[in-house]
């Protein structure tokens, strides 16, 4: 997708834990598509730091954020959690 638009794009995905390898494939597939792929773990800051930077962020659509660990956001003047998949 990155390559596509041309920007980069930061991706959130929670890791395979039970199977490393197909982890590791996933995320090859990933990054090949022009993705720069984070963990679940801690990845507050460096979403903070992307968006400050102005680049794209996103979470895919199999991961889940826990409210305790997630950071909302704000559309049409409200306050939102993180998203619930």
């Amino acid at each position: 997708m990155s390559k596509v638009i041309g920007t980069p794009v930061l991706v959130i995905a929670k890791p395979i834990k039970k199977n490393q390898w197909v982890d590791q494939l996933v995320n090859e597939v990933r990054e090949k598509a022009g993705l720069e792929v984070i963990s679940t773990e801690k990845a507050s800051r460096k979403v903070i730091q992307a968006l400050s930077q102005n680049r794209i962020v996103g979470i895919l659509i199999d991961q889940r954020a826990k409210r305790s660990e997630g950071c909302g956001q704000i559309s049409l003047g409200k306050r939102l959690p993180p998203p619930q998949l």
